[in-house]
């Protein structure tokens, strides 16, 4: 989760190019990172993303956080209604 101010520093991968994903203060930023992509079975890619340094003179704070259940593929998987002979489950 990110909890954005003025400053940014958010950048997203898109056709080859870091692009700079502009602030909007006090908006609450939630990137579920691959659960998507496993969920949908291909179908929502995750989103390529980081952050950069710090360019202006105001201090800003950077908390990651990261959770990755160790029985993953026990615990997640495609929905059942995406899953069909011709696109069978990613793993």
């Amino acid at each position: 989760m990110l909890l954005q101010n003025h400053l940014g520093g958010l950048e997203m991968k898109s056709g080859g190019l870091w692009i700079d994903v502009k602030p909007v203060p006090g908006a609450l930023v939630i990137n579920i990172g691959d659960l998507l992509h496993i969920m949908s079975n291909d179908e929502i890619k995750s989103v390529k993303h980081r952050v950069v340094a710090n360019q202006f003179e105001e201090p800003r704070v950077s908390i990651g956080v990261f959770l990755n259940p160790g029985k993953r593929e026990e615990m997640y998987g495609p929905l059942p209604v995406l899953i069909s002979f011709d696109k069978p489950a990613i793993s």
